[in-house]
């Protein structure tokens, strides 16, 4: 079994993730795509660890050994800096483009994907709840659960069966080779568990009226609305159109043509479902009744206000995907492709964008309405804080739509950059079944 790390620069926190792996009776080979600079290897090495390796020059070796045999087949070679190696006004290399470099280094492969933040202690979900945590039933394989400290996360793992890590692996293998009336499954997926719900609020909106009474109580509560990323993906729709899509611990069966990822930017996760559902009709998600843990809690970036609402280039993805599936048209990599180069190739590519995004807006504000109605039509003080959160949210949507026609996306500096990035991922569709036959080959 192949377990592979996509990092930048998070050395410590990959090696310690590897080494939680080594309790497993089962034949493991180590993977890791970093794209930072050559660090893993006296670490490991140190611990006595077996790796495969690929950072700093030898990840960029293989690089131009692929663009120079992509040259050949006449592929545009940039796109495999594209994909794996783009560089944008805002940010580093993402996780994206380094789960590209995985999908092209092992084509043909089954392998779990594990983020550098996951601690690998696999647990089967209890089929009730357990002392403070909060969120959707444990029974579903999709939860993610809540606590108010410490001490109610260890009662968690005291009640809840430690699974062996030989059952947990094994199952993802078997989960990645269910093929049954041509649907076969491309990803499977497990659940987390962990503090990590009151520094990433997203899934929050998709909590029971129970949970919710009980949430708004706390202080973690209150300091995770302080969160940018809240205010993002804050509307129950979206919130489980993003839960399928936690890729933190995910298998990947690569013997199937996965699609690749959008490289720019945040949110990469969601917009690949979607990405999956368009290019892959046939292709199943496995929802695994297992739960993995999360690194300790990390302060990100809570702010007291947040000035602007602002769209990442994924959440742009995520709609563009959207408008392609509600057409009627067979769903495969040449159309997809097709429908993203015609989006980026617009001549009024600029207005196309802004009413997309001001769609989005406008639709999002109408249940933002619907369910401060809702709230306050409730006899319970505890909700103030949360009809504040969506006056708040829908004050900031009225701001954004009044911008309009100069919205972007936060990572670029102009709308021609958006489309030169959206026109770059069309190619890159277009191409990359031909792009995973050569790197096969290298």
């Amino acid at each position: 079994m192949i377990i592979a790390w996509p990092t930048h620069n998070r050395s410590k926190s990959v090696l310690r993730s590897v080494k939680s792996f080594k309790n497993t009776n089962l034949k493991l080979n180590f993977f890791v795509s970093n794209t930072g600079e050559s660090e893993l290897t006296p670490l490991f090495n140190s611990e006595h660890i077996e790796a495969e390796l690929w950072e700093g020059e030898a990840r960029y070796k293989w690089i131009n050994l692929l663009k120079e045999n992509c040259r050949r087949a006449h592929i545009n070679p940039s796109l495999i800096d594209f994909a794996l190696n783009p560089s944008a006004p805002k940010g580093v290399i993402t996780t994206g483009a380094n789960r590209n470099f995985l999908l092209l280094k092992l084509v043909g492969k089954k392998f779990v994907s594990v983020d550098d933040d996951v601690v690998f202690e696999p647990r089967r979900l209890a089929p009730v709840e357990i002392g403070n945590a909060l969120g959707p039933s444990p029974g579903n394989p999709l939860s993610t659960l809540y606590f108010k400290d410490q001490q109610s996360l260890n009662l968690l793992k005291e009640k809840s069966e430690r699974l062996k890590d030989e059952e947990f692996l094994s199952t993802q293998i078997q989960m990645l080779s269910f093929v049954q009336n041509s649907q076969f499954c491309a990803l499977s997926l497990c659940g987390y568990y962990g503090d990590s719900g009151f520094q990433s609020p997203r899934g929050i909106f998709s909590l029971n009226e129970q949970s919710i009474h009980e949430l708004i109580k706390k202080d973690q509560f209150h300091a995770a609305l302080k969160s940018r990323l809240v205010w993002r993906v804050s509307d129950k729709v979206q919130a489980f159109k993003y839960s399928p899509a936690m890729l933190m611990c995910a298998g990947f069966s690569n013997d199937y043509e996965l699609p690749p990822f959008f490289p720019m930017g945040r949110n990469q996760d969601s917009a690949y479902a979607y990405a999956l559902s368009a290019c892959l009709s046939n292709a199943l998600i496995g929802h695994l009744s297992f739960a993995i843990m999360h690194a300790p809690v990390e302060i990100r970036n809570y702010t007291e206000d947040l000035p602007d609402l602002e769209m990442r280039m994924n959440d742009i993805m995520v709609l563009l995907w959207i408008e392609f599936l509600k057409k009627n048209i067979e769903k495969n990599y040449k159309n997809a492709g097709e429908f993203f180069l015609e989006f980026a190739q617009e001549k009024n590519f600029t207005e196309r964008l802004n009413f997309l995004i001001s769609q989005h807006f406008s639709e999002r504000a109408l249940r933002l309405e619907e369910k401060i109605k809702n709230l306050q039509s409730k006899d319970n003080d505890f909700f103030q804080d949360w009809i504040k959160l969506a006056v708040q949210e829908k004050a900031l949507i009225d701001k954004a739509l009044q911008k309009s026609p100069n919205l972007l996306p936060m990572e670029t500096n102009n709308s021609l950059l958006a489309a030169d990035w959206i026109g770059q991922y069309a190619e890159l569709l277009l191409s990359w079944k031909e792009i995973r036959n050569i790197a096969q080959d290298i």
